[in-house]
């Protein structure tokens, strides 16, 4: 055994315990994990950059956030080891997102109609009724794409606590999907815009 032989790590394709950083190195994402794949296989998906994601939430009134957490809570779902897929039942049930369609398409109906007529109050409070319903829809469904994310990454590099609670509440997707840029920045290819 050489000098060089033993300056090397005792298992190369393991991410160190003792990292801090955000997210794992390039390597441990191309490695031969049972889950690295999965997670190559999540990465390798077009995830639109952040600033288009608040263009697009703003101009559609809530509508294509929506979608878009349809598109990232399939990836997460096939993005899931087998073992977790077979014992655990979906996270996001179809009624559940059925539901978030629902509300964000009548909350931008509600507020094209509280802004036909400002001085409406019956439309100011159905827009603000339906809008509160809609946010919270949102935040739960934020909650658990967030929990399919760290589930996902603990699978595979025993790394926790990747993403701030109070920032998916504020935030929802817009800061899931920056998060999520950030992990993969090392790894792929730049976003769409």
């Amino acid at each position: 055994m050489t000098e060089d032989d033993r300056a090397g790590p005792l298992v190369p394709d393991l991410p160190s315990q003792t990292d801090t950083s955000d997210g794992p190195a390039p390597e441990a994402i191309h490695g031969n994990g049972p889950s690295s794949g999965l997670v190559r296989q999540f990465f390798d998906h077009d995830f639109v950059s952040t600033p288009f994601v608040i263009v697009l939430q703003i101009v559609t009134l809530g509508i294509w956030p929506v979608h878009y957490m349809k598109q990232l809570t399939d990836w997460l779902n096939n993005a899931q080891p087998d073992q977790a897929r077979s014992v655990l039942p979906p996270a996001i049930s179809p009624e559940f997102m059925a539901a978030n369609f629902v509300f964000a398409y009548t909350n931008a109906f509600a507020t094209l109609l509280s802004l036909s007529d400002a001085e409406n109050l019956s439309y100011y409070v159905f827009g603000s009724l339906i809008s509160i319903i809609a946010f919270a829809l949102h935040v739960v469904w934020a909650f658990k794409l967030r929990a399919s994310l760290h589930h996902l990454w603990h699978s595979t590099f025993g790394q926790s606590g990747l993403l701030s609670s109070f920032l998916t509440f504020v935030l929802g997707v817009i800061y899931l999907n920056f998060k999520i840029l950030g992990l993969k920045a090392q790894n792929g290819p730049a976003p769409r815009a």
